[in-house]
């Protein structure tokens, strides 16, 4: 009987240490935390009806994680600066942070599918930080200064405005003779 005691402490034991729950972020370890890696933060509030129905679901996620995804929440009512500066608004809030940026907010179903193929998606996508950097991706010749297009259409508007050439098209076409 001993030895099935201890078997069975052993299994629930390992069983608690594998079934992970989501990384509980403060102020005080958010910015150090989210730095590096894939981050799907869920920022809310224990009172809240669709935190409370969510919280079960966001618990699975985090056992079943994709790969490289970390998955977090934020109380927001221990944390309300922290909910102020990343721009929470409603609860429950489900935002995706790559390397310390916020990539993108979450809006979709609410299964474990649906958050999961969030996740796997987001975790595939490229992070830019710099403006210039899309425009550099994005440009075949470079950035086109404003300056440049805009000075080139004044010339034209001046050449139209200052030329010699007659605005009728029928007068080019007159022969001109006298009798």
């Amino acid at each position: 009987m001993k030895v099935f005691n201890l078997i069975a402490t052993l299994l629930l034991l390992i069983v608690c240490l594998s079934s992970a729950s989501p990384i509980k972020l403060t102020t005080s370890n958010f910015d150090s935390q989210i730095a590096t890696g894939k981050w799907f933060i869920k920022f809310f509030a224990p009172w809240c009806g669709h935190c409370k129905a969510l919280a079960p679901t966001w618990d699975s996620l985090s056992n079943d994680a994709p790969t490289g995804v970390n998955i977090a929440h934020v109380d927001c009512t221990t944390d309300p600066e922290l909910c102020k500066k990343h721009q929470v608004r409603g609860y429950p809030t489900l935002q995706f942070f790559k390397n310390g940026a916020m990539v993108s907010n979450y809006e979709g179903g609410r299964t474990l599918q649906d958050l999961s193929n969030f996740a796997k998606t987001q975790a595939d996508v490229v992070a830019v930080d710099k403006k210039e950097e899309v425009n550099r991706s994005t440009s075949l010749v470079g950035p086109i200064p404003v300056f440049g297009v805009f000075a080139v259409g004044m010339m034209f508007v001046f050449y139209l405005m200052h030329t010699k050439h007659s605005r009728d098209p029928t007068e080019s076409h007159l022969i001109k003779t006298t009798l």
